[in-house]
């Protein structure tokens, strides 16, 4: 679905908002300082220029190259669907290379950065329209930055319009991943397992977890490397959760089945083959993977992805929902957002 903003024309897809034309106005001159000048800039790769599963694959390396590269006055923000860097001129290697691949886009100015991660912020940018981690990604992401730095002001200025526009236009998505994955996988059964399998220890893990209870499930089992962590960052509501290494979860599961979810990136080597068991099991009726680089490259009845056609349906079909909205965000941005 395309239609028109004060901004240009955007495409909605199953991935949600697919940006404006201003935003690559700078591409083709993205690794020339000599035609953007030192000036705030930022260069991105988001999809408008790479899939999401392009993106997945390569945002935790290509954001960790950035950091060793970029100086006191820049700000890397990555994500599973974006990796931007926020600075004053282009990121290059210690031998005057670029950083970035050649397709990055460039937005430049402070105004225009500004409008950008309030637009991230907003949740009009996202592949779920109105998701709040993103949000949350930002703010943290903020908290890092020195009252010095050239980008403290245009980050919590576009957190703070961010939160005020998601408030004053109730924008929110119908279901975040949490629901989306659990609501999938009721879909696919008459009701939900006595037990949810939990892959991963972060804030998208905890979030799955403690939305588990409302869908039904009656036992929780946290699997990770790190269970110390997760017991400490818990809320009192997984109080009850059983939270354990990869090697120990069939034992905590018991007899009966499951379900699972997998909702970490950060699954490489032994941890992948613990994690490819459990969902493999004969006794796991169904997965839904959240991970930006999924386990299987291919889904089928008891495996769903994130860039699977059912996710994609389910999130194509709820940001149907909330298109006009967030055309209304956008608009509201590019007036209070400023210009250079």
């Amino acid at each position: 679905m395309t239609y028109a903003t004060s901004r240009g024309s955007v495409v909605v897809a199953a991935g949600g908002l697919r940006g404006t034309a201003d935003d690559v106005t700078c591409a083709a001159a993205a690794e020339s300082d000599s035609m953007c000048g030192s000036v705030p800039r930022c260069s991105f790769l988001d999809s408008t220029v790479r899939t999401g599963r392009e993106l997945g694959a390569v945002h935790e390396s290509l954001a960790n190259e950035l950091r060793r590269h970029t100086g006191a006055d820049s700000f890397v923000f990555s994500t599973c669907q974006r990796v931007e860097v926020y600075s004053l001129r282009t990121v290059r290697d210690q031998w005057g290379r670029s950083v970035l691949p050649r397709d990055v886009g460039l937005a430049l100015g402070s105004a225009a950065a500004r409008r950008r991660l309030t637009e991230i912020g907003a949740g009009v940018r996202s592949q779920i329209l109105g998701e709040q981690f993103v949000l949350w990604q930002l703010l943290s992401a903020s908290t890092h930055l020195g009252f010095e730095h050239p980008f403290h002001s245009v980050v919590t200025d576009a957190v703070r319009l961010a939160r005020r526009l998601r408030e004053d236009n109730r924008f929110a998505a119908v279901e975040d991943y949490p629901a989306l994955a659990l609501g999938l996988l009721g879909s696919e059964h008459r009701a939900p397992a006595h037990t949810l399998l939990v892959v991963g220890g972060g804030v998208m893990a905890r979030a799955v977890a403690e939305h588990a209870r409302v869908s039904g499930y009656q036992r929780l089992v946290i699997v990770t490397r790190s269970p110390k962590n997760v017991r400490r960052r818990a809320s009192r509501n997984l109080a009850d959760a059983m939270v354990c290494r990869p090697g120990l979860a069939k034992e905590r599961v018991g007899d009966g089945e499951w379900d699972a979810v997998i909702a970490t990136s950060g699954i490489t080597g032994d941890y992948r083959e613990q994690v490819a068991d459990l969902v493999g099991s004969r006794r796991c009726r169904g997965t839904v993977d959240l991970s930006c680089i999924p386990l299987h490259e291919h889904t089928g009845d008891r495996y769903e992805h994130m860039y699977g056609p059912r996710f994609a349906a389910r999130i194509a079909a709820q940001n149907e929902r909330l298109v006009e909205a967030a055309a209304r965000i956008r608009e509201q941005i590019a007036v209070l957002a400023g210009e250079d």
